[in-house]
């Protein structure tokens, strides 16, 4: 007999632990991606639309090259 397929988790079924991590990742993405769109000049503060930091890296991603 076939092997019976696990469900994915809902987001929510995780250990709080997880979404808190997961959250504090998302503010601090959120302060950075502030601080990047403050020193840009209007016309490329506008385009950026995300901020990370990986691997002591500053990645921004905007909506066009």
């Amino acid at each position: 007999m076939a092997e019976k397929l696990q469900p994915f988790k809902k987001s929510l079924a995780f250990p709080n632990r997880t979404m808190v991590y997961l959250h504090s990742q998302i503010e601090q993405q959120q302060r950075i991606l502030k601080q990047i769109k403050a020193v840009l000049p209007d016309n490329l503060a506008t385009q950026t639309k995300h901020c990370l930091i990986k691997d002591h890296n500053l990645l921004v991603y905007t909506d066009t090259s």
